[in-house]
């Protein structure tokens, strides 16, 4: 089952998110974005730091167009694949153009360094080229094409505590803007432009506790759901047509479990959830449970529907990998201690192929044999 490691993160890989050209990224604890080319690549390229850990990762455009990057202090920092057009209300690098609601400069980095500056300073001979365990070629050898080449947009604080998740908010989209939607460990959510989060803002009233996870696709409409603590899914309302009058009202509560909530993934008009219970639940669309399922020993960290939606991945902080049949929930493989540490996120680079990461630090990819 095992296919290959991928090791040159330091310290615990918290998220990875699929590029849409075969490969993925990846982030962790040491502040580090890192691109992946491909499942067959032997190198990963550090393409951005954050002098922070980074909790969350969201990959927008079907080409990468743009990153962003959650932070352990709330801040969230945005990257632009450089020759991609600046959207139309968006920003252009001058400070005068870039403001708070409240009128004040807001200033911008524009001495933005290389992915090869970058890997120069961290990635060195030793942990550059580690997948299937070899270190022996020398990162000079590596080639970055121009258009995985990105550049700094801004880093601003929109949350107090870590963002955990994000999602891009469909119902209002438009040429002009991008409108992202994000939870935090402050119990917030938070509505956004990407062009310009400083001046396009709005928060939710505070949930006590951690929002751990977001669903906000297409069919929930102006509904956005976010997992919390005490085994909680909360469905806010985005009221209102632009930035003047926008704001979250809360409508409903679904009771899943009794503990935190960390993943809530969807394919087509199935849901799954998983947390701290070390459990699984399979709904509908409307959060009817159908299915639980004593999946794990501890905390589940990690869940991902295939491409086809009928098997589902779980990882966990039990190190361990596990494959569902969705229908049945029936197990269909497990791997015992798949990583040295806690399971942290699993993605699916195609139908049959897994990718996971852990605080171990490691990024492994899984051939899954039907």
């Amino acid at each position: 089952m095992l296919e290959n490691r991928f090791l040159g993160h330091k310290q615990a890989v918290y998220d990875i998110q699929l590029d849409g050209l075969g490969g993925w990224f990846s982030a962790g604890s040491e502040g580090w974005i890192v691109h992946w080319p491909s499942g067959t690549e032997s190198h990963g390229r550090l393409i951005a730091q954050t002098g922070e850990p980074i909790y969350s990762l969201c990959v927008l455009g079907s080409q990468s167009e743009f990153i962003l990057a959650g932070g352990q202090s709330g801040t969230v920092y945005a990257f632009r694949k450089m020759g991609f057009p600046v959207l139309q209300s968006g920003l252009n690098h001058s400070n005068q153009d870039l403001q708070t609601s409240d009128g004040n400069d807001v200033s911008i980095d524009k001495n933005v360094r290389s992915a090869e500056e970058l890997r120069s300073d961290n990635f060195n001979d030793d942990n550059v080229n580690l997948a299937n365990g070899s270190s022996n070629e020398l990162s000079s050898q590596m080639k970055i094409p121009v258009e995985l080449k990105f550049e700094k947009m801004w880093e601003f604080r929109i949350h107090e505590k870590g963002v955990f998740d994000f999602n891009e908010y469909s119902e209002f989209q438009s040429k002009e803007s991008r409108i992202i939607v994000s939870c935090s460990a402050d119990g917030k959510l938070a509505l956004w432009d990407i062009n310009n989060p400083m001046k396009f803002l709005v928060k939710s009233i505070a949930i006590p506790g951690s929002l751990r996870c977001i669903n906000s696709n297409f069919n929930l409409g102006n509904r956005v759901r976010v997992g919390g603590q005490s085994g909680l899914v909360y469905e806010w309302e985005i009221l209102g047509d632009n930035w003047d009058n926008f704001e979250f009202q809360r409508i409903k509560e679904y009771t899943i479990g009794r503990n935190t909530l960390f993943q809530m993934v969807q394919h087509q008009k199935i849901c799954a959830l998983g947390g701290r219970d070390a459990k699984i639940w399979i709904t509908d669309e409307f959060l009817n449970i159908h299915k639980q399922i004593d999946a794990h020993w501890f905390s589940i960290h990690a869940l991902a529907f295939s491409p086809c939606g009928k098997l589902l991945a779980s990882g966990s902080m039990d190190k361990c990998i596990r494959l569902w049949d969705v229908d049945g929930g029936d197990i269909l493989i497990h791997k015992e201690l798949a990583h040295k540490s806690s399971v942290n996120k699993i993605i699916w680079l195609d139908h049959e192929t897994l990718i996971s990461c852990s605080d171990d630090s490691q990024i492994i990819s899984w051939k899954i044999k039907h």
